[in-house]
């Protein structure tokens, strides 16, 4: 392996291949990457150089180590470098990222900071470091970040003109002096936003989003340092579906895409590690880097209280690693407190702290009581079929052609068997959602063949969603199935019905692909099969 000394000549022979290769090197010809693995001993020799050039070394050990570490910076930041497009010689390196993650110092909400910038004292004075700090910009700008902020020593006038020609403007306020004498300037860049991003929202991840929750997972994981010593654990971290297999999996998203994500453990879950009893558990909370600072963590967390108290859940926990002092403020704040009788140790011996907070029941209608499942009475009649024509044209699950269909439920109850869960006395009765049993002969069936019977229409009031009421209709038309001699049921659902196919899971049934079909349209649909047993 190289020493310090062979890595600083490697340096020296890039600059005379740039000479020779490029000598008109002009930010045209430079080209901003991420760093690759095997740059990053040459990274920090670059650093250490240029610091050393400009002043900024101090008599300090420490200083020196951590220049050096780009490894270390690659693992909790983004590394960038600049290199010469025609001979491919390393010219600079910039780490930025974004508030609260490791090694940032004044960045706030969502703003992000940039440090280390560094440019070969061969090549300075050629535009690398303004094209390292454009592309810091525009990471920045991509990422819809605020501000862009950094500091800077008072006695390095050339990096202040560089900052100020390019629109940085001075933060006295944030101002620093880690060390007696050695005081640093604050600027920040303000970002247009072109595009302003639209209020993130929570919801249950999709199929087709689980590779890219497993990746933003393990690099929020990363940028924290949470995965040093533990690198198995990227593996876990990365396959979200999984998680979503075996508990419910939650994404933050906006109009950019998925932000962050969170996995809800409920009873019986193999992902549940601390949670005892009826409590629910939640795990892998992760924010990309670059949408920290936007209150995302605590929105994701919010939605599993949320969801925790539709269910009757009484207590929500979660154990957290030592360090994650930034994390363990939010789960205080949001009124978590400490649970020492759930610390316990990781098998890579990382400790982590239990935290645990009581959930308050929702307030419910005057109206409300016991959900119930019943067959259809006349009266139900209107109420049903406005139901379904809100949720399945209102929803996007079929057009305005079919709202006669959906709503004529008096016909329907005379070629079905329907049946509708309640709440509320007989005089105030809500009703809350309904499900249809059909036979094979009948002009509902679309997939059961001779014997079977099939699950149709099963709806539930947006409202009362998240209380266990779809999961209630389909166990009771199960039970209604075996009552009349049914031996299977079964059932088509549209690819984008994800939370339906989770229930359909979570009931007993099975994917049956050979029986898989398409609408006249074109709509691919996919078939499940229950198996029933007396």
């Amino acid at each position: 392996m190289p020493d310090a000394g062979q890595r600083l000549r490697r340096l020296g022979d890039g600059v005379d291949k740039v000479e020779e290769a490029n000598p008109a090197l002009t930010a045209g010809t430079i080209v901003v990457r991420a760093a690759d693995p095997a740059e990053y001993a040459d990274v920090g020799e670059l650093t250490v150089a240029a610091f050393a050039a400009d002043g900024q070394l101090v008599d300090d050990d420490r200083q020196d180590q951590e220049l050096r570490d780009a490894a270390g910076r690659a693992a909790r930041a983004e590394l960038l470098v600049a290199v010469d497009g025609v001979s491919g010689a390393l010219l600079g390196t910039v780490t930025l990222s974004a508030a609260g993650a490791e090694g940032t110092t004044i960045s706030r909400d969502d703003e992000w900071e940039f440090r280390a910038l560094a440019v070969l004292p061969a090549v300075q004075g050629r535009g690398v470091g303004r094209r390292l700090v454009r592309a810091v910009l525009d990471r920045a700008r991509a990422a819809r970040a605020r501000r862009v902020v950094l500091l800077t020593r008072d006695v390095i006038s050339a990096a202040r003109q560089l900052y100020e020609t390019m629109g940085f403007t001075r933060m006295p306020e944030r101002d620093w002096e880690p060390v007696p004498g050695a005081r640093l300037l604050a600027y920040g860049f303000e970002l247009v936003r072109e595009h302003p991003v639209r209020r993130a929202r929570v919801r249950s991840a999709e199929p087709a989003e689980y590779h890219e929750i497993g990746e933003l997972t393990v690099t929020a994981y990363r940028a924290d340092g949470l995965l040093e010593g533990t690198a198995s654990y990227a593996g876990v971290l990365r396959d979200a579906a999984s998680r979503a297999a075996m508990a419910d999996l939650l994404v933050a998203v906006d109009s950019t895409g998925v932000l962050g994500t969170v996995t809800v453990c409920r009873p019986g879950s193999p992902w549940v590690e601390v949670a005892r009893g009826a409590e629910w558990e939640f795990r892998a909370l992760a924010v990309h880097p670059r949408a920290r600072g936007r209150g995302l963590g605590r929105l994701l967390v919010q939605a599993v209280l949320d969801r925790a108290a539709r269910h009757g859940v009484r207590r929500v926990v979660l154990s957290s690693q030592h360090r994650m002092r930034s994390a363990q403020r939010l789960y205080e704040a949001m009124g978590f407190t400490r649970m020492p009788d759930r610390d316990r140790e990781s098998i890579a011996g990382v400790r982590l702290l239990g935290y645990g907070r009581e959930v308050e029941p929702l307030p419910m209608p005057a109206t409300a009581g016991v959900v119930r499942v019943r067959p259809i009475a006349d009266d139900d009649f209107a109420a049903v079929g406005d139901l379904m024509a809100r949720v399945y044209v209102g929803e996007g699950y079929a057009g305005e052609a079919v709202v006669p269909l959906l709503s004529d439920t008096a016909r329907r109850a005379r070629q079905t068997e329907l049946l509708v869960a309640v709440e509320g006395d007989a005089e105030r009765e809500r009703r809350l959602g309904s499900v249809t049993l059909c036979r094979a002969d009948s002009p509902y069936a679309q997939l059961a063949r001779h014997g079977e019977l099939e699950l149709r229409m099963l709806a539930v009031e947006p409202t009362a969603r998240g209380r266990g009421v779809g999961e209630g209709l389909v166990r009771a038309l199960l039970d209604h199935a075996r009552g009349i001699g049914g031996r299977r049921v079964v059932l088509s659902a549209q690819p984008t019905m994800y939370a339906a196919q989770r229930l359909f899971t979570r009931t007993g049934f099975l994917r049956d692909r050979e029986r898989d079909w398409h609408t006249s349209f074109g709509l691919h649909m996919l078939a499940y099969v229950h198996s029933l047993r007396r």
